[in-house]
C-alpha cells in the first residue's frame, strides 16, 4: 500500500514537473484547459472561508455548476413584492407610473425628449467577419435589415418600445413571421405587450425567465407567451427580478412631493386675500337719519356692486363722498364714512412654495438626465452649461441604446437567421450610431491638428463622410474617388508644372516683339 502512495506522489511529482518545464517553453504561461477537468470535479473551499465559521450545508461544488440562486422569490409565477406602497405593488404600479408620465409636466418632458432621440437613432447592419465568404455575409446582413424595414410597425418605433425598459424597468414585445414574396422568412410585425398586462412570470430555477403569462382584462383568460417569441429587455443592474427596476419608480416620491406643493401654491393662490376689494359705507348713520332699508340698499348699490365686479377696464372708475366720521368732540376725523381700498398683506407663502416646486423639478430632470431643458429657466446659464448638459443626456440615449442592441441581436436578428437556416458565423449584428453630441468645430480643430502633426486628411479617408454626416450631408462613394488624380492636382498646387516655366530664349523672342510693336 505504501509502495501504491509512493508511486501516485512521484507521477504527481513528474506531472508538475513537466508542467512547469512546459510553461518555461511557452513563455511562462500556458492558455489551455487543464487536462483531465471535468464539469464534475468539486472546487475546494478557500482557506479564508474554512476559517470563517460553521457552515452547516457546506459542501463541494463544481466548476461548472452553480452553487446560489435568485434573491427574487417567485410563489405560482407571481413575484414576491417588497414595496410597503400599494400603488407601486404588483401590477398596479405601471398604471402608478403611466399616471406620472400623463399628469407631470417634467416627467413627460423628460420621457418625450429622451424617447424622440432615442427613434432617431440611425442603426447600421455590419456583416459578419472572418466568415471565408464576404459576399454571403454581406448579402445576410442586407436581407436582415430589409426585413426589420419591411415589417408593420416601423422599426424605429420597435427600439422606442424596447427602451422602455429605461422608465418601466423591462419591455417585452411579441413577434410574428410571415412568407416573404422572395420565399424566404420575414416578420410580419413586432408588437408591444404592455407591462401593466403582463401577470405572470414563468422562470427555471436559476431565475431564467422562460415566458410570460398575459392578462389583458380582469377576469380574462390567461395568455402565455414563450419567451422564444419575444424581444425581452430588462434593467437587472440593481434588482433579479425580472420585472427589473425603472427610473419612474425612482421618480415616483418627488413627482407626489411635486403634486402636494402645487396643491398647497393652488390653495394659497385661492385663499389669498390681497387685491381683494374692501369697502366702507355709513349703514348705522343711515338709519339713525330715518332712511329704510331700501333706501340705504340703494344708495350703497354702487359700492357693493363695485365689491363683487371690479374688473379693470377702460371705464372703471369710483368717486366717492370725502366727508369723514366726527370724534367724541365733535370735530372731523381721519376715518372716511365712504371708503374702497383693496386688502394687502406684509407676508406670503407663495415664493417659498414656488422655490420648493422649482427645486422638485430640477430633481426630476436630474434623475432622467435632462436637466439641460431647464438652462436659463431662472435667469442664470450659459452656452457653454447648455452644451455639457446636452452631452450628458446623449450619453443617457447611448447607454439605453446599447442595452437595446444586444438583446435586438438576440431575440430579433438571431431568430431571422435561424429561420432562414443561416449558420450562425454569417449572422451580422445591429448597432445604433452613437447619439452624444459632438461639436462640429472640435472635430474640425482635431482633423487641422492631425494634419499639421503630419497627416493630412486623404480624398479616400472615412473621415470625411463622418463629417459630412455631422453636417447633415449626404455621404460620398469614397471608393469611387480617383487618389492620383487628387494626389497629382496637389502636386500641381504645391509647384509650378514644366509647361508652365519660363524658358530664357522664349523671354527674348517676347521682348524683340515688344519693341517691333512699340517701332
Amino acid at each position: 500500500m505504501a509502495k501504491k502512495v509512493a508511486k501516485k506522489k512521484a507521477s504527481r511529482s513528474g506531472a508538475r514537473k513537466a508542467t512547469k518545464s512546459r510553461s518555461k517553453s511557452a513563455g511562462g504561461k500556458v492558455y489551455r484547459p487543464r487536462a483531465g477537468a471535468s464539469e464534475e470535479e468539486p472546487v475546494e473551499a478557500t482557506k479564508a472561508t474554512r476559517a470563517g465559521g460553521e457552515f452547516r450545508g457546506r459542501r463541494s461544488v463544481g466548476a461548472f455548476t452553480t452553487a446560489g440562486g435568485i434573491g427574487t422569490a417567485i410563489y405560482g409565477g407571481y413575484l414576491s413584492d417588497v414595496e410597503t406602497n400599494a400603488a407601486l405593488r404588483g401590477r398596479k404600479k405601471f398604471t402608478t407610473f403611466d399616471e406620472l408620465f400623463r399628469n407631470v409636466a417634467i416627467v413627460a418632458a423628460s420621457v418625450r425628449y429622451l424617447f424622440n432621440v432615442i427613434g432617431k437613432a440611425e442603426w447600421t447592419f455590419n456583416p459578419a467577419k472572418d466568415t471565408g465568404n464576404d459576399r454571403l455575409a454581406q448579402e445576410v446582413a442586407d436581407f436582415v435589415e430589409d426585413a426589420l424595414h419591411d415589417m408593420t410597425t416601423p422599426f424605429h418605433r420597435v427600439v422606442k418600445r424596447g427602451a422602455t425598459f429605461f422608465t418601466h424597468g423591462f419591455s417585452w414585445q411579441e413577434w410574428t413571421a410571415k412568407r416573404r414574396d422572395d420565399g424566404r422568412i420575414g416578420l410580419l410585425d413586432v408588437e408591444a405587450r404592455v407591462q401593466k398586462t403582463i401577470d405572470r412570470w414563468d422562470c427555471d430555477e436559476s431565475g431564467t425567465v422562460i415566458g410570460v403569462g398575459q392578462r389583458i382584462d380582469h377576469g380574462a383568460d390567461e395568455l402565455y407567451i414563450p419567451r422564444a417569441k419575444s424581444l425581452y429587455v430588462v434593467d437587472d443592474t440593481f434588482t433579479d427580478s425580472p420585472e427589473g427596476l425603472g427610473v419612474l419608480r425612482h421618480a415616483y416620491p418627488a413627482a407626489k412631493r411635486l403634486e402636494r406643493y402645487e396643491q398647497l401654491e393652488g390653495i394659497g393662490y385661492e385663499t389669498d386675500l390681497r387685491g381683494v376689494p374692501k369697502v366702507r359705507a355709513p349703514y348705522a348713520e343711515m338709519k339713525d337719519a330715518g332712511l329704510s332699508d331700501s333706501q340705504v340698499a340703494e344708495r350703497v348699490k354702487f359700492l357693493e356692486d363695485f365689491s363683487k365686479s371690479h374688473v379693470r377696464s377702460e371705464a372703471s372708475g369710483l368717486v366717492l363722498d370725502s366727508i369723514t366720521y366726527d370724534d367724541d368732540e365733535g370735530k372731523p376725523s381721519n376715518v372716511p364714512l365712504w371708503d374702497a381700498e383693496l386688502m394687502s398683506s406684509s407676508t406670503s407663502s407663495a415664493d417659498a412654495v414656488g422655490k420648493a416646486i422649482d427645486r422638485v423639478i430640477w430633481h426630476l430632470a436630474i434623475m432622467f438626465g435632462t436637466e439641460g431643458l431647464l438652462v436659463g429657466r431662472s435667469g442664470a446659464g450659459s452656452l457653454a452649461m447648455s452644451k455639457d448638459k446636452s452631452s450628458n443626456s446623449g450619453l443617457i440615449v447611448d447607454a439605453c441604446l446599447s442595452e437595446v442592441a444586444p438583446a435586438l441581436n438576440r431575440d430579433i436578428v438571431g431568430v431571422l437567421c435561424r429561420l432562414n437556416g443561416i449558420p450562425r458565423e454569417f449572422w451580422p449584428k445591429a448597432l445604433p450610431e452613437k447619439l452624444q453630441q459632438t461639436e462640429l468645430v472640435d472635430v474640425a480643430d482635431t482633423l487641422r491638428a492631425i494634419a499639421q502633426a503630419g497627416a493630412p486628411l486623404m480624398p479616400d479617408d472615412p473621415a470625411i463622410n463622418a463629417v459630412r454626416r455631422l453636417i447633415g450631408l449626404p455621404e460620398v462613394d469614397l471608393s469611387a474617388v480617383d487618389l492620383d488624380a487628387s494626389l497629382r492636382g496637389r502636386d500641381d498646387e504645391d509647384g509650378e508644372d514644366e509647361d508652365d516655366v519660363d524658358d530664357p530664349d522664349d523671354r527674348d523672342a517676347d521682348d524683340a516683339e515688344d519693341e517691333d510693336e512699340e517701332t
